[in-house]
């Protein structure tokens, strides 16, 4: 590899000044070959080349194919495919490109064709809370395993906590009340979302405490444990996060997994 970025280098610079050269496909997409995928580093005594360690993302794959891209399944594309019986509707892109939120797009093409369906069944790497919202505002149940970090058996989870219809939240599992609710920065970021606020008195000696996502806010002390602050605590509770807590709670019951399994059966059946 290193030797190849090598060669590419010096056949950029031997052609650079040729003009002819210089406007055909072959030598610019040895140029992008280089800026993508091999880096050049100097200094007072030397230059050298050398290939980059990642290479993933919207880069060239191969000369014959520039459009084909790197995503994390391998080099090339991605496509998506949605099918009613034995009607089917395609979307290609390079692999680089995320799957989520292209479920809208796919039931746009759908409803177009007068196959809009009642229920539009996904695998984990479609869903988002945002997308599932515009799918299911176009009346079509969402059936997608939501993408969520794996929590314990012994923790807590928002969807256990109880919220009005305005989405503010109203009673934590052990039957707290927040005192406030207030738009606070996230992770000590710039980036500003809503948050409950509960009295801290209550929670540090809350037997829940190490198991609850009600948490001290982030700028204590080094090593100041949580149970030791003197301020109130505080939960995140923007609308995204509680629907994709509420949509992991109901992919959790029986029903749920076995429309999942009955699915796939028919697909498997139709396929052979």
């Amino acid at each position: 590899m290193q030797e190849s970025a090598r060669c590419v280098y010096e056949l950029i610079v031997l052609f650079e000044k040729d003009e002819k050269l210089f406007a055909l496909e072959p030598y610019q997409l040895l140029r992008r070959l280089f800026s993508e995928q091999c880096e050049l580093s100097s200094n007072e005594q030397s230059s050298k080349v050398q290939a980059k360690k990642k290479s993933e993302g919207a880069t060239l794959q191969s000369p014959y194919d520039p459009d084909a891209s790197c995503g994390h399944k391998g080099s090339g594309y991605n496509l998506h495919i949605s099918e009613t019986c034995s009607n089917a509707k395609g979307e290609v892109h390079g692999a680089a490109r995320s799957d989520i939120g292209k479920a809208l797009p796919i039931i746009e093409r759908l409803d177009a064709a007068g196959l809009k369906p009642e229920t539009l069944f996904a695998d984990g790497g479609y869903p988002s809370a945002p997308s599932t919202l515009k799918v299911e505002e176009q009346g079509i149940e969402f059936m997608a395993p939501v993408n969520r970090v794996r929590l314990g058996d012994d923790v807590v989870g928002r969807d256990l906590f109880e919220f009005s219809s305005e989405g503010l939240a109203t009673r934590c599992p052990m039957g707290h009340a927040p005192i406030d609710h207030r738009i606070l920065s996230r992770n000590n970021k710039t980036r500003q979302s809503l948050h409950a606020i509960f009295d801290g008195r209550v929670y540090r000696s809350c037997t829940m405490l190490d198991r609850c996502p009600v948490r001290a806010p982030n700028h204590r002390a080094e090593g100041c444990r949580p149970c030791d602050v003197v301020v109130d605590f505080r939960l995140e509770i923007t609308f995204e996060l509680h629907l994709r807590d509420h949509m992991h709670s109901i992919q959790q019951s029986r029903e749920w997994k076995d429309r999942c399994k009955i699915r796939a059966g028919i697909k498997q059946r139709t396929s052979n």
